[in-house]
């Protein structure tokens, strides 16, 4: 929890989910480093809504479009080394297309897997917690649709 005194940036970013065999699962990347998963996200655009620029960050960072829910499903805190904490709100992003081309392709790898296993392999660790909690509440949320 960032401590209510600190002023935190702001940053937007999207949990991408598919139904894949049945299964829901989840569109995770790589940092540009190549050496830890996450979900896309970046700087909340200027001229931008926040959803709006996390749509923007699906697709450059990932070469996905889909559909963003119309509310956040929350927010996590990035505490950078020497910088100031960065608050993410994060939407759940509901995928319908997987370019093979896209802006940061040569920086990223993508990967699709189960909801469960992407919530342990992001980092930080409240990111995980928050897109496992997301991805039940959008089982349940089918559960009393039905087919």
């Amino acid at each position: 929890m960032m401590d209510p005194n600190e002023s935190a940036a702001t940053q937007a970013g999207v949990i991408p989910f598919l139904r894949e065999g049945g299964k829901l699962k989840v569109v995770i990347i790589t940092n540009r480093r190549g050496d830890r998963w996450l979900v896309p996200k970046g700087d909340k655009e200027k001229d931008l809504s926040t959803q709006e620029s996390a749509m923007n960050e699906a697709f450059e960072e990932a070469g996905l479009i889909g559909v963003p829910h119309p509310h956040p499903s929350g927010h996590y805190v990035r505490r950078p080394k020497s910088k100031k904490p960065v608050e993410v709100e994060m939407y759940p992003f509901q995928v319908e297309h997987l370019l093979s081309e896209w802006p940061e392709r040569r920086y990223r790898k993508r990967r699709i897997v189960g909801y469960r296993r992407a919530a342990q392999v992001v980092r930080p660790k409240s990111l995980g917690k928050l897109i496992f909690e997301t991805c039940q509440q959008l089982e349940e949320e089918e559960r009393q649709v039905g087919p």
